[in-house]
């Protein structure tokens, strides 16, 4: 099913649209939330602007999920539209390899619970409750998927 919708979003991105629509067009009396990528990222501009329309379209739905793309110099202005909209909560990625951060919330990955409680009182960060074991799943907590202005802390995993 992964390589099937790869192969889809490269040669037929207007029918994976379609696609995604039409099943999450199914739960429009549901509260729910869909994550963007559990693996992979927003590799080009025509994918990217194909999230945009969902999202758009779907905005019952919330979205989310996490990007380096914010990175790429041709991909930043996208990734910030679809950063934007009111129904998607995105978090740009990153590490102390990358050199610089971005004008947005951020997702930090540590290596160590030290690296971690070090983010324990800052204001404008969250750590993942998930993690320690604090609540039962994502679902329980759900603070990644909300809109708001706070970066997420990770341990490495």
């Amino acid at each position: 099913m992964w390589c099937e919708n790869w192969w889809s979003a490269i040669y037929e991105p207007n029918k994976l649209e379609l696609d995604i629509i039409n099943q999450l067009t199914e739960y429009k009396d549901k509260a729910i939330a869909v994550r963007f990528h559990s693996s992979g990222d927003f590799f080009s501009k025509d994918y990217i602007n194909m999230w945009i329309n969902i999202c758009k379209q779907l905005k019952h739905i919330h979205f989310w999920g996490y990007t380096r793309s914010w990175a790429v110099s041709e991909l930043s202005e996208l990734i910030n539209e679809l950063s934007s909209l009111e129904n998607v909560s995105l978090y740009a990625s990153v590490d102390p390899s990358m050199g610089k951060n971005p004008n947005q919330k951020m997702s930090i990955t540590v290596d160590t619970y030290s690296e971690l409680s070090a983010y324990f009182n800052k204001e404008n960060f969250f750590v993942c409750p998930e993690q320690l074991n604090l609540v039962p799943n994502c679902a329980n907590c759900a603070q990644c998927i909300k809109k708001s202005n706070k970066s997420i802390v990770f341990i490495a995993h």
